[in-house]
């Protein structure tokens, strides 16, 4: 058995159940494949009384990872002040909050490599944990990590592109975000593009949905659209509380579920209102990971107009429960969603075009269902995780033996 330490600000925690849950499934699935990980957590540690604000509220000090039967687990927290400066001394302090219990670990049960969940921040920290073992490092590319945060930090990327020189396997959600790791840093290594696990079995499809509408309330004729996700700004959510008042009004039986929790769930309840119907926008609040695939189970198709991305799980999901989707031409989703086939792409921020798509979902029977099974096929076929995690598990494996290192 080849042992790993992952080191991730992202996990499932209590107040949080589906944050980094790819991260929890595809440890989990590694495990028949000969890899275990156990998780050092890290979190910032919010000052008081900002942990009472709405944008500071996931770093309360209450907001704890769930437990875990199959690994070792714990939490370190370091002191996150506002303000961007911070950024160049974050790295260090997500190293000081977590030295303590991973040499402990170490000294009680060597590992083979480190893992860094994110490219930002934490890989900092991780190659640092690294070097004072003795370890090879591998690193994963989200998305967000190398798209949104470490651009929107003074000096982070010059940083990541000195840190990615110590990373032995660099890892990419997407084939888009192996080449933007190759323009960060072009003399590291070549990264690997690696499509991460879901759990199959739950995301497939029902032979009959009809007992499943009814009981979570949808009346059995609704063409109904799905969104899972944060309802932040950057996932396009005001694009699409811009299109829906018309296709409310125009379409009686559209309805819209969105799962998830965020700033901008307000604005598309607005909307629905704006269109006289305030009941056909359902805001379902953060749910337990168990109950995403009921509702997506239960629609007609996905929608996700988001500015930026890695390669989305929630997309990959809902084509897993045969779900044609309405998404944005970012990051790794055309690798995914195939325009015209699968789905429809639409260029960001462009709310005309994304009603546009929509409304071909809603009144195109037809396609929709032909999409559908594309969709499905589609998943099956180029994202199969048992694939996947196979060879993700002998790529990991090779980092451990000391003859594969560099």
């Amino acid at each position: 058995m080849t042992r790993g330490l992952l080191i991730t600000r992202l996990f499932p925690l209590s107040k949080s159940p589906g944050l980094g849950i790819f991260l929890e499934r595809q440890i989990r699935a590694l495990r028949p494949f000969e890899v275990e990980f156990d998780v050092l957590v890290v979190r910032p540690r919010a000052p008081w009384p900002l942990y009472y604000l709405p944008s500071w509220r996931q770093y309360a000090p209450d907001n704890r990872p769930l437990p875990r039967a199959d690994s070792k687990l714990a939490f370190a927290r370091y002191l996150r002040p506002a303000g961007r400066w911070f950024a160049a001394l974050e790295g260090r302090a997500i190293y000081a909050s977590l030295r303590s219990a991973a040499s402990q670990w170490q000294r009680e049960r060597p590992y083979d490599l480190i893992l860094s969940g994110s490219m930002y921040p934490e890989v900092e920290a991780a190659a640092e944990l690294a070097e004072r073992f003795g370890l090879p490092l591998a690193a994963l590319a989200i998305g967000s990590d190398v798209r949104v945060y470490a651009p929107a930090s003074p000096g982070a990327e010059r940083r990541l592109a000195q840190v990615l020189e110590r990373v032995e396997l660099p890892l990419a959600a997407s084939r888009e975000l192996a080449q933007r790791l190759r323009q960060i840093a072009p003399g590291a290594a070549e990264p690997r593009v690696v499509y991460l696990a879901r759990d199959e079995r739950a995301f497939s499809p029902l032979a009959d949905r009809n007992p499943l509408r009814a009981e979570l309330g949808l009346e059995k004729d609704a063409i109904v659209g799905c969104y899972v996700g944060a309802l932040w700004e950057s996932k396009g959510i005001p694009e699409l509380a811009s299109a829906l008042p018309d296709l409310l009004r125009r379409h009686p039986k559209f309805q819209l579920i969105a799962l998830g929790e965020g700033a901008e769930g307000a604005a598309l309840a607005a909307a629905a209102r704006a269109a006289g119907r305030p009941a056909a926008v359902r805001l379902t609040g953060p749910l337990p990971p168990a109950q995403v695939p009921r509702f997506l189970n239960a629609g007609d198709f996905f929608v996700f107009p988001s500015r930026s991305e890695g390669m989305p799980q929630a997309v990959l999901e809902a084509m897993s429960c045969g779900l044609p989707v309405v998404a944005t031409r970012v990051g790794g989703i055309p690798e995914a969603v195939l325009d015209g086939e699968t789905g429809i792409l639409v260029e960001p921020r462009d709310s005309s075009a994304l009603r546009a798509a929509i409304e071909r979902m809603i009144q195109d029977r037809d396609f929709r269902r032909a999409a559908g099974q594309a969709s499905r096929s589609r998943v099956l076929e180029h994202f199969d995780t048992e694939t996947h995690t196979r060879a993700l598990a002998q790529a990991l494996r090779d980092l451990a033996n000391p003859g594969a290192r560099r």
